[in-house]
């Protein structure tokens, strides 16, 4: 989250396209800053969640829930470079 937090001009210039960060899913992990934390920090900067890849069940204690994943949040500017037409074409 500190990273994050050091990039806040570019994160308010949407001067960054992508970011991937990895989120904890399982609220007694300390180890990774919970995913509800960042993203509420990107969607308050307009990054919305692009996919959600390598997902971790929690390993230390065998059980069968999710400890991390990594997420990637997309720009809202990119969103818009990449908008499809939805009428017809010319």
């Amino acid at each position: 989250m500190e990273v994050l937090k050091g990039a806040v001009n570019m994160l308010t210039w949407q001067k960054i396209d992508l970011v991937q960060v990895e989120a904890g899913m399982n609220p007694r992990n300390r180890r990774h800053v919970p995913f509800e934390s960042l993203k509420a920090f990107l969607e308050s900067y307009e990054y919305f969640i692009f996919g959600i890849y390598e997902q971790v069940h929690e390993w230390p204690t065998g059980e069968p829930h999710l400890r991390r994943t990594d997420t990637i949040f997309i720009s809202q500017r990119l969103i818009e470079m990449n908008r499809k037409s939805t009428g017809p074409s010319a």
